[in-house]
């Protein structure tokens, strides 16, 4: 890797409230170095005030016209380009201050913690994560090896998307999950795994993450996040979204079908999918990385290989970050029931963007962030084609507002319901990804 990258890697953490007595001891990791002055930013109206005439004007007409058909209802833009900071956004009451859920980017500060506490000694990649969660149970069981922390953070543990208990909790899927539930998940499924896995994207699995760092560090995920990321960075308007605690106001959010939509609040889960932040938080935070040395989690751990369309496409892991074949773009993706959010970072021109919506269409979202990508690095703008799931999403939208009409049960009894939910959530576990291989929630 050159040693001209600007980035490492980020880290986000996790407060279990009910369970602070649980944390014995009291190692912390190495305080993050005091931060440079940043620029301001500058809040453009058009994309042209930033790139060349022609690819401003044909950024600026792209995403006007995602806003014109009415696929999104706000998205911030943030850019990082040649040192200097901008925000671009659309929609009513949208500002670069404006809080959106981040959604599965919180997974990259996650890892970024995991880095930081294995270069000062408090934790290695290796580890069993049983050391951390179960302590006294064994580590292996026959024909199987410990599930390690790199596993967690690679996606390679073999542990499935979400855990059944997750699923039953629909509008706000994570809110319920406590830190005793996840317990008592471990105490019925030992961490281990066949010598041989391949790449499996996993929620739960970084909420073992989370939870396993927190027990090694001795201090709960939202003091940790405070003092060793948030403030150094000068994140002020970055926080967790948490059950039961309150939070900061978000812009209204709206399902993919369109309808309003709640925030999700979390508890176990929180390490992989809490945050909530802005744009102008985001760029500060990007900024930021670009000051500190430390780049293991955006050193390449796992490779693998997906299907999109009938070719096959060559990607690889970092620790919390996607990295495209070359390793030159480290990418994440994230939504919630009524967000969605992109952001990137160009290693070798220190170039960074940032993209938040308040609708959950986040195969759009990943999309403009690709052009923008692109138009950054000098390439052409090409048009958008297709309409990213969202014509499907406004057909089903009459059956969707129907139901508070015709009551709970007047499209499906109950128990038809639990068993296409649980079908769903099956599938998703257990079929290929195809078609959404570059989305991860």
């Amino acid at each position: 890797m050159s040693n001209h990258l600007p980035f490492q890697n980020l880290a986000s953490l996790y407060f279990d409230s009910q369970a602070t007595n649980r944390y014995p001891v009291s190692r912390q990791p190495a305080l993050c170095p005091e931060r440079c002055p940043l620029p301001a930013i500058q809040n453009v109206t058009s994309f042209d005030e930033i790139l060349p005439p022609d690819t401003g004007q044909s950024l600026e007409a792209l995403f006007a016209s995602a806003l014109r058909r009415h696929w999104l209802h706000g998205l911030a833009v943030g850019i990082l380009h040649r040192g200097q900071r901008y925000a671009r956004c659309y929609g009513p009451g949208v500002t670069p201050d404006s809080q959106f859920q981040l959604g599965s980017l919180t997974k990259t500060y996650t890892a970024e913690l995991l880095a930081r506490m294995a270069a000062d000694g408090t934790v290695s990649l290796d580890d069993p994560a049983a050391k951390y969660l179960t302590p006294g149970q064994p580590l292996t069981r026959a024909g199987q090896i410990p599930i390690t922390l790199r596993d967690l953070a690679t996606h390679t543990s073999g542990l499935p998307r979400i855990s059944l208990r997750v699923r039953i909790y629909g509008r706000d899927p994570y809110a319920h999950f406590t830190t005793r539930i996840l317990d008592a998940w471990l105490r019925r499924h030992p961490l281990t795994r066949p010598a041989q896995t391949s790449h499996r994207y996993s929620n739960l699995g970084y909420a073992l993450l989370g939870e396993a760092l927190a027990r090694a560090a001795g201090t709960p995920y939202l003091e940790l996040l405070q003092k060793y990321l948030l403030t150094p960075a000068g994140l002020h308007h970055t926080q967790l979204t948490l059950t039961g605690q309150p939070h900061a106001p978000l812009m209204p959010g709206h399902t993919q079908a369109g309808l309003p939509a709640s925030a999700w609040r979390f508890d176990a889960y929180a390490a992989c999918g809490a945050l909530q932040s802005s744009v102008a938080d985001q760029l500060q935070w990007l900024a930021w990385l670009g000051q500190n040395p430390a780049r293991l989690a955006m050193t390449r751990q796992h490779a693998y290989t997906q299907r999109h369309r009938g070719k096959a496409i060559s990607l690889a892991n970092g620790l919390g970050w996607h990295l495209l074949a070359d390793d030159t773009l480290a990418w994440h993706s994230g939504a919630t029931g009524g967000f969605c959010a992109y952001y990137s970072l160009n290693k070798a021109t220190g170039d960074a963007i940032v993209l938040l919506s308040n609708r959950a269409a986040p195969l759009l979202v990943v999309t403009l962030g690709r052009k923008l990508e692109a138009a950054l690095a000098g390439k052409p703008v090409t048009p958008l084609r297709g309409d990213y799931g969202l014509t499907l999403a406004r057909i089903l939208l009459p059956v969707h507002a129907l139901r508070p009409l015709l009551g709970p049960l007047a499209i499906f009894p109950f128990w038809l319901r639990l068993v296409i939910l649980f079908g769903i959530g099956f599938l998703l576990d257990h079929l290929p990804h195809i078609w959404w291989h570059h989305i991860h929630f």
